[in-house]
């Protein structure tokens, strides 16, 4: 009797053993999933300024997305600067746009867009450079070409005027942005 004990013990811990596998494999599969979903392409944005390169990741955009009235802003920098001397340059762009408008956009006035460019060497004296233009003026344009699953992509262009004081040279900026905003 003892024998038969041990060996319907020895079934029902297989079967435990089966469950626990079966369990296992469904939290592998269902984290796997998430991990997918979770390593979607990044926010970010990039520009070419003058003809300098820059690149912004998630960590270094800052998104405000309001409803009343209906508008986006992107603003992309260092948000702590790490040393004395480090060389932090800015873009920011604020545009009147619903989200639930069908895309592509390009706002026109009296749709308001704003795009600004700043650079500025953390130092004791720091002297910030400013440079802004918007489509009001005729110096900056921003197309917004889709928003798919809560993720806004669009471009950016335009000749910026200098907003120093004595001024400086106009900076030639173009550049990409994928931010996600939520919906």
């Amino acid at each position: 009797m003892t024998f038969r004990a041990r060996r319907d013990d020895a079934r029902l811990r297989n079967r435990h053993g089966i469950l626990v596998l079966a369990l296992g494999a469904a939290l592998v599969v269902t984290t796997g999933v998430h991990d997918a979903a979770a390593r979607k392409k990044k926010e970010s944005v990039v520009a070419t300024i003058n003809g300098k390169h820059r690149r912004w990741r998630t960590k270094k955009i800052g998104i405000i997305v309001s409803t009343n009235p209906d508008s986006v802003a992107i603003i992309a920098t260092v948000k702590r600067p790490h040393r004395l001397n480090q060389f932090i340059p800015g873009v920011a762009l604020t545009c009147e746009l619903s989200l639930a408008s069908t895309f592509p956009v390009t706002p026109v006035f009296p749709q308001l867009c704003v795009l600004g460019y700043s650079e500025i060497r953390f130092s004791r004296n720091p002297n910030p450079k400013m440079w802004g233009g918007s489509n009001f003026d005729g110096t900056a344009a921003v197309t917004f070409d889709s928003l798919v699953g809560g993720r806004l992509t669009g471009t950016f262009s335009g000749t910026l005027t200098s907003q120093n004081n004595p001024p400086n040279p106009p900076v030639s900026i173009n550049g990409t942005f994928s931010i996600d905003v939520g919906g």
